[in-house]
C-alpha cells in the first residue's frame, strides 16, 4: 500500500480543510511529518487507517461517543478523503470517511459514512466497491496486524516484540496464511479412506476363498474328461437319429394311407346332401334375380304413399288451429287500439310531473346556498380577527428573540479558552511521562548500581572489594583490577618457576628410576651411583598442588578480565542513563517553558485560569441559551406559520368559497325562474303538498302505464303477422301433398300389375310362395364354396390314395423296432445333456478359478500399495498433530525475521547484541538477545535498556515489513512510524538514521513521525504540522 492523497477536514485539531500529496513526499524515498506535541501529527495516520477499516484505537465505538468525539468542536462536518495504491498490479483505490453535526443538536453527530472506490480506465472515473473488509482484502492484513507492520501509530511500535507467544503465533499464521500448513484433518479423512480401502480389500480377498494353481489344474483335466465322453456319445447319437428318422417316415406313410382311406369314405356318405343343396341354390338365385327389386320398389312405394297421406291430415289439423288464434289476436288489438292512440298525451303529461319535481329540487338547493352564504359571512368576519391578534403575537415574539439573542454567551471566546485548557492539560501530561520517564531511569539506574554491587562482592571479587566499592566509579575499579592482575602475573611467574623446578626434578627422578649398576649414567657419564634421588610420590603431590594454584590463579585471572568487560559495559549503560536524564532535564525544561507559555497566553479576564469548571458552565449556560433560544425561534415560526396559514385560508378558501356561493344562488335563482316557464298542462300549486318522492312515484306510474300500453300493442301486433305467414306456409304444402299422394297410387297400381304377369310366367304359383324363397336368405357365396370345397376334396383325397398306395407297395412297417430305437436315442440324449451341463458347470469353475487367481494378483497388489500409504499417512499424521508442522513453518518465519533483523540490529548496537530465537517450551518460540560482550551468553529481550529496545524493534519491524512485501508481490515497499525516537541518544539516533537512509536502496519507502529536531533536520522531504488558533495547518517542504 502506497499513499497518493490524503484531504483532511473537521478531524480532530484540523478545523479547515488540509491537503497532503504523498506523491510528492515519497519522491525520495524516506520522508516524515514533524511536528510539536500535540499538533496533530498522529492524527494523519489514524485518518489513514480509519478511512481503511473504520477503526481507530484512541476511541471505542461504544461508550466513548466516538463520533462526536472525532469532529473537531467548530465544525460541522467531518471529510476524510484518501487515495492510495495496493494490491499486487498496483490498482489506485480511493476512501472516504463523511459525517455532519445535527444542526439543532451539537453534541450529536450520526454515523460516519464510508464509501469505497477502485479507479476504471475504462470508464476514467472512479467506481464504487463495497466497503465491508476490502481493506483487508486488498492489502492482505488485518486492522490490528497492520498497525504493528505497515503504517504504526504511537505505542504501538514495540507490540510484535512484546506480545505473548500465542497472540504472536496468531498474526504469524494471518500474516502468512500458515492455517493452510494445519492438514491434520485432511490427512485424518485420508487415513480413514485408506483404512476402509484395506477393510474392503481383505473382505474381497475372503470371498475369493482359497483357490489355488493346483485346483484349477484339476478343473481343466475335469473339463478335458467330460468333453471326450460328450464328442462319443454326439456319435453315438447321430446314427440312432438317422435310423429313429427313417422308421418315423416309413410310420408316416402307412399312416397317412389309412388316413387316406378313412376320408374317402366319410365323404362319399355326404354326395347325396350336397347334390340337393346345388339344386336349391340355383332355384333360389333364380327367384332373387326375377323378382327381389320388383318387389322392393312395390315397397317403397307403399310406404311412400302411407306417409304422404299421414302428414297431409296433421297439415289440415294445423291450418284449423292457425285459424283459430289469428281470430282471438285481432279481438285483443281492437279491445287497446282506442287507448295506444292517446298515449302522446301521456307522454307530455309525464314530461311536465319532471319539471314540477325539477323545480322543487331547485328550490331546496337555492335554501341550502342562502344558508352557506350566511355561514360564509361569519367565518370571513371571524378569521380577520383571528389574523389581527396573530400579527400583534407575532411582533412581541420577534421582540423577545432578539433580546435573547444579543445576550448570548460569546462561544468563540469560550471555544478558545476551552482549546487553551485542553493545550495546558496536554502539557501536564507530558510533564507526568517526563515525571514516569525519569522514574523509570532512576529505578533502572539502581538496579544497575546493585548489579555493579552484586558483581564486586562476589567469589572472586569480594577478597579485593568491599561494599563501600559500590559508589567507585568503573573507571577506578579498573585500576584497582589492573593493580591487582599484576600482583597475580607476578604470582603466576613465582609459580611458573616452582612448577618447571618440580618438573625437573621429576624427569630426574626417571633417569634415576633407570639408572642400572655398572651402567653409565645418560646425563653425567659416570659408572657409579652412589646416591640415587628417591621420593617420587612426595614430587608428584607437590607438583599437583601447584598445578591446582596455578589453574586457580589463572581462572581469577579470567574472572577479573571478565568483569573488567562487565563493568565497561555498565559504564557505557552510566552514561547512557546520564543521557537520558540529561534529555529528561531538557524535556522537564522545555515542559516548564511550555507552561510557563502556556499561562502567559491566558487574556480572558471572564474566566480563571485555574477554573476549568467555569468554561464547561459557559459551554452548558451557551446551550441552555441555545436552547431557549430554538424554543423562542420555534414558537415565532410556529405563529408565522399560523398567521400564513390564517391568510392563505381566508384568501384562498373562504373569500373564493363566498363568491363562488353568491355566483351559484345568483345562477339558482335563474334557473328556478326558467323551470316555471315551461309548465303548462299542470298546477304548480297542486303539487305545493307533495314530496318529491310521491312526485317521483307518480311520475314512474305513468311511464310505467305508457310503456306496457306501447309493448302490448306490438307484440299483438307481431302475433298477428306471424300466424298469418304460418297460414300462409300451410296452405302451400297442404296443396302440394294432395298432387303427390295422387301420382304415388298410379305408381303402385302399375307396379302390382307388372308383377303378377312374372309371377304367371314362372314356376311359382303365387306372390307369396315368392316371398317365402326371398326370406330364405340363404348366403349364396358360403353356399357356393362349401359345396365347391366338398368336390375339390372328394378329388384331392382320391388322388393322395392313389399316390400312397404306389410307395407303400412291398413295405413293411414294424413298431416293436421302431419303439426300440426310441428309447435308445432318448436314453442317450439325456446323457449327453447331463454331460453337456457338467461341461457348463466345470467351464465355469475353470473361469471363476482363472478370474479369482487373477483378482488375488491384483487384490494383493494394491494391499501392498495401501499399506505403504497407511505408513506414510501414519507419518503424515504424527507430523500434523497439535498443529506441529504450522508451529515449525512459524518457527521459519520467525527465524527468517531474526536473520533478517540481525542484518541491521547488529549494526545498529555496534556489533554488540544479536537477536535470536529459542523454544522455551516445545513448539512455543521467543526472542532473546545474545550478548557478545558478555562471553556470547543470552538473556531476556525485558533486559534491554528503552533504546535498545528501540533498535531492536525497528529492526524486526522493517523485516516483517519486508517478509510482508515479499508475500504480496506488491509494487513498493512502506513502512510508517509514529514516534518512538526520543528514548535514542545521539549516536543510537544517527545509526538509526543511517539504516533509514539505506532503505533507499531498497526500494522502499519510509514515512516518520516525530517531533525530534535532529531528524528534521536531516530528512528534506517532510510536513510540518503546526496548532493555530484556525486548528492544525499541514505546511508542505519538499
Amino acid at each position: 500500500m502506497i499513499p497518493v492523497y490524503l484531504t483532511i477536514k473537521g478531524l480532530y485539531s484540523y478545523r479547515q480543510t488540509q491537503e497532503i500529496d504523498f506523491s510528492r513526499l515519497t519522491e525520495t524515498a524516506l520522508f516524515g511529518i514533524f511536528g510539536k506535541v500535540g499538533s496533530g501529527k498522529s492524527s494523519i495516520l489514524e485518518a489513514i487507517t480509519f478511512a481503511l477499516y473504520g477503526e481507530t484505537d484512541r476511541l471505542n465505538k461504544s461508550g466513548d461517543d466516538r463520533n462526536y468525539n472525532m469532529m473537531n468542536l467548530r465544525s460541522d462536518e467531518l471529510m476524510i478523503d484518501y487515495i492510495c495504491l495496493a494490491g499486487q498490479e498496483g490498482h489506485k483505490y480511493r476512501f472516504t470517511v463523511k459525517g455532519r453535526r445535527n444542526s439543532k443538536r451539537f453534541d450529536d453527530v450520526k454515523t460516519f459514512e464510508r464509501r469505497a472506490y477502485r479507479w476504471m480506465d475504462e470508464l476514467d472515473d472512479w467506481a464504487p466497491i463495497e466497503t465491508d473488509q476490502v481493506a483487508e482484502k486488498i492489502i492482505g492484513l488485518s486492522y490490528e496486524n497492520f498497525k504493528r507492520t505497515i503504517i504504526i501509530p504511537q505505542g504501538k511500535f514495540q507490540d510484535f516484540l512484546d506480545l505473548p507467544q500465542a497472540q504472536r503465533t496468531r498474526m504469524m499464521n494471518e500474516i502468512f496464511q500458515l492455517e493452510r500448513y494445519d492438514l491434520a484433518a485432511k490427512v485424518k479423512i485420508l487415513k480413514i479412506r485408506n483404512d476402509t480401502l484395506l477393510e474392503n480389500l481383505a473382505g474381497k480377498l475372503t470371498q475369493l476363498g482359497q483357490t489355488t494353481p493346483e485346483l484349477l489344474e484339476q478343473s481343466r483335466q475335469g473339463l478335458k474328461n467330460t468333453q471326450a465322453l460328450i464328442k462319443l456319445t454326439d456319435n453315438e447319437l447321430k446314427v440312432l437319429t438317422a435310423d429313429e428318422k427313417q422308421l418315423e417316415t416309413l410310420r408316416q406313410l402307412f399312416v397317412d394311407k389309412q388316413n387316406a382311406e378313412q376320408k374317402i369314405t366319410a365323404l362319399a356318405t355326404q354326395e347325396a346332401d350336397f347334390m340337393a343343396r346345388a339344386a336349391r341354390l340355383d332355384r333360389y338365385l333364380s327367384c332373387r334375380n326375377t323378382f327381389k327389386l320388383v318387389l322392393e320398389q312395390k315397397k317403397i312405394q307403399e310406404t311412400a304413399l302411407a306417409r304422404d297421406q299421414g302428414t297431409l291430415r296433421e297439415k289440415e289439423k294445423s291450418m284449423a288451429e292457425v285459424q283459430q288464434r289469428i281470430a282471438d289476436e285481432r279481438k285483443k288489438l281492437a279491445e287497446i287500439l282506442p287507448q295506444y292512440e292517446q298515449r302522446d298525451a301521456l307522454k307530455k303529461e309525464t314530461e311536465e310531473l319532471g319539471l314540477v319535481l325539477t323545480l322543487a329540487q331547485s328550490k331546496e338547493e337555492r335554501a341550502k346556498l342562502e344558508d352557506d352564504q350566511k355561514r360564509g359571512r361569519i367565518a370571513f368576519v371571524q378569521k380577520k380577527d383571528i389574523i389581527g391578534q396573530l400579527t400583534q403575537q407575532k411582533g412581541e415574539l420577534e421582540t423577545t428573540l432578539d433580546k435573547a439573542k444579543s445576550g448570548r454567551v460569546d462561544l468563540e471566546v469560550v471555544t478558545k479558552v476551552a482549546e487553551w485548557f485542553s493545550t495546558k492539560n496536554a502539557i501536564l501530561a507530558t510533564k507526568e511521562s517526563v515525571k514516569k520517564d525519569a522514574k523509570a531511569v532512576a529505578d533502572d539506574e539502581e538496579k544497575l548500581e546493585k548489579s555493579k554491587a552484586d558483581l564486586l562482592l562476589a567469589a572472586p571479587f569480594d577478597a579485593l572489594f568491599g561494599p563501600e566499592d559500590a559508589a567507585t566509579p568503573p573507571v577506578r575499579l579498573r585500576e584497582r583490577i589492573d593493580e591487582e592482575k599484576q600482583r597475580l602475573v607476578g604470582q603466576h611467574a613465582e609459580l611458573e618457576k616452582d612448577i618447571l623446578h618440580l618438573k625437573t626434578q621429576r624427569e630426574l627422578r626417571k633417569y634415576a628410576h633407570d639408572l642400572q649398576p655398572g651402567e653409565p649414567c645418560p646425563l653425567c657419564g659416570s659408572l657409579h651411583h652412589p646416591q640415587v634421588m628417591g621420593g617420587a610420590s612426595v614430587l608428584e603431590n607437590e607438583l599437583m598442588a601447584f598445578e591446582q594454584k596455578q589453574k586457580k590463579l589463572r581462572e581469577t585471572e579470567i574472572a577479573y578480565d571478565q568483569l573488567k568487560n562487565q563493568l565497561s559495559v555498565l559504564e557505557k549503560e552510566f552514561a547512557l542513563y546520564e543521557r537520558q536524564k540529561k534529555v529528561i532535564r531538557e524535556k522537564w525544561e522545555e515542559n516548564k517553558a511550555a507552561l510557563a507559555r502556556q499561562d502567559a497566553a491566558f487574556t480572558w479576564p471572564d474566566f480563571s485560569k485555574d477554573d476549568e469548571e467555569k468554561v464547561q458552565e459557559a459551554f452548558q449556560k451557551d446551550r441552555q441559551q441555545q436552547g431557549e433560544i430554538k424554543q423562542l425561534e420555534a414558537t415565532y415560526r410556529q405563529k408565522e406559520r399560523e398567521l400564513n396559514e390564517a391568510r392563505d385560508l381566508l384568501d384562498n378558501k373562504i373569500r373564493p368559497a363566498l363568491e363562488t356561493i353568491e355566483q351559484k344562488l345568483a345562477a339558482k335563482m335563474a334557473e328556478t325562474e326558467g323551470y316555471q316557464k315551461q309548465i303548462i298542462r299542470l298546477d304548480v300549486a297542486e303539487f305545493a303538498n307533495q314530496t318529491a318522492e310521491q312526485i317521483r312515484y307518480r311520475i314512474h306510474a305513468q311511464n310505467t302505464a305508457y310503456n306496457k300500453l306501447t309493448e302490448a300493442y306490438e307484440q299483438l301486433t307481431q302475433k298477428i303477422q306471424a300466424l298469418t305467414d304460418q297460414q300462409n306456409i300451410l296452405s302451400g304444402e297442404i296443396t302440394s301433398l294432395k298432387t303427390n299422394t295422387g301420382q304415388q297410387a298410379e305408381a303402385l297400381r302399375e307396379l302390382n300389375e307388372n308383377l303378377a304377369k312374372d309371377i304367371a310366367a314362372s314356376d311359382f304359383a303365387d306372390e307369396s310362395e315368392v316371398l317365402a324363397m326371398l326370406q330364405s336368405e340363404l348366403n349364396v357365396a358360403t353356399e357356393q364354396q362349401e359345396i365347391e370345397t366338398y368336390r375339390l376334396t372328394l378329388n384331392t383325397a382320391r388322388a393322395a390314395l392313389k399316390t400312397l398306395e404306389e410307395k407303400t407297395a412291398g413295405l413293411r412297417y414294424d413298431t416293436g423296432i421302431h419303439e426300440k430305437v426310441r428309447a435308445d436315442l432318448e436314453t442317450q440324449t439325456i446323457r449327453i445333456n447331463e454331460l453337456r451341463k457338467e461341461e457348463g458347470g466345470l467351464t465355469n469353475q475353470v473361469k471363476k478359478q482363472e478370474e479369482d487367481l487373477a483378482a488375488q494378483v491384483d487384490l494383493r497388489k494394491e494391499q501392498e500399495k495401501l499399506d505403504i500409504r497407511g505408513k506414510d499417512i501414519e507419518t503424515l499424521s504424527k507430523l500434523f498433530k497439535a498443529s506441529g508442522f504450522v508451529s515449525y513453518v512459524s518457527a521459519m518465519h520467525l527465524q527468517n525475521l531474526c536473520n533478517q533483523a540481525n542484518a541491521r540490529f547488529h549494526k545498529m548496537t555496534r556489533h554488540q547484541l544479536q537477536l535470536e530465537l529459542y523454544e522455551p517450551r516445545p513448539a512455543e518460540y521467543d526472542f532473546q538477545v545474545r550478548d557478545l560482550l558478555n562471553e556470547g551468553r543470552t538473556r531476556a529481550v525485558k533486559t534491554l535498556s528503552g533504546g535498545q529496545k528501540f533498535q531492536v524493534a525497528l529492526a524486526l519491524a522493517l523485516a516483517l515489513a519486508d517478509q510482508i512485501h515479499a508475500q504480496s508481490h506488491a509494487m513498493h515497499n512502506f513502512f510508517f512510524l509514529d514516534e518512538g525516537f526520543g528514548s535514542l541518544d545521539k549516536d543510537s539516533l544517527g545509526e538509526v538514521f543511517e539504516t533509514l537512509q539505506s532503505l533507499r536502496r531498497e526500494n522502499r519507502i519510509v514515512g516518520v513521525i516525530s517531533h525530534v529536531e535532529d531528524l528534521q533536520q536531516e530528512i528534506q522531504n517532510h510536513l510540518k504540522i503546526e496548532l493555530t488558533e484556525a486548528g492544525s495547518l499541514v505546511i508542505p517542504n519538499y
